[in-house]
């Protein structure tokens, strides 16, 4: 159909979106391990773990920024959150090792 053309296509582990003028289509695509050799559960462990990490490191120089600024209660926000994300990587690690049947 002509006048459907491809507007744009998004990727993510599992999932991809394809946007026409006319539809949008989403597609699932369960990955079991056979492809990358990860079982999926292992995968999202390990991805959310990473995240948090990520996190802890991004909201290090918000919690700089605010303090430069002389905002003292976002500063205070960010740290929280870094807390909260900190905890989140512990909780991660402990998980994938008892599951993976190794030490943390």
């Amino acid at each position: 159909m002509a006048d459907q053309c491809r507007v744009g296509v998004l990727k993510a582990p599992h999932v991809e979106i394809q946007q026409t003028k006319e539809v949008t289509t989403v597609t699932i695509n369960p990955e079991f391990g056979n492809v990358t050799g990860t079982k999926d559960k292992d995968y999202d462990i390990i991805w959310f773990t990473e995240a948090c990490l990520s996190n802890v490191l991004r909201l290090e120089t918000y919690i700089e920024d605010a303090g430069l600024a002389g905002d003292a209660e976002l500063a205070d926000f960010f740290r929280r959150a870094q807390h909260e994300s900190r905890k989140g990587a512990e909780e991660g690690k402990k998980l994938l090792a008892k599951r993976l049947g190794v030490r943390a």
